[in-house]
């Protein structure tokens, strides 16, 4: 199963993940950092299946400037 990896402390707030990938990312108001959608957390790292957009999660992984997010097969 294919899944994405979201470390939220790694995270700036720099909005483009969300910009790539909005089914996936959305950004939080409180936080001002991402939010992966539909995912289930532990401490700052969060993770979801990937089943649908893969290439718009692998462009928000590329682009992402702290590595925060991770395509993990």
């Amino acid at each position: 199963m294919t899944k994405i990896i979201y470390r939220r402390d790694k995270c700036i707030g720099c909005t483009t993940c969300s910009v790539y990938d909005p089914e996936h990312f959305e950004m939080s108001n409180e936080t001002g950092k991402a939010q992966l959608k539909n995912s289930t957390c532990e401490n700052e790292t969060c993770e979801c299946a990937l089943t649908e957009g893969r290439e718009t999660a692998k462009q928000a992984e590329e682009n992402c400037p702290t590595t925060a997010i991770e395509i993990k097969e």
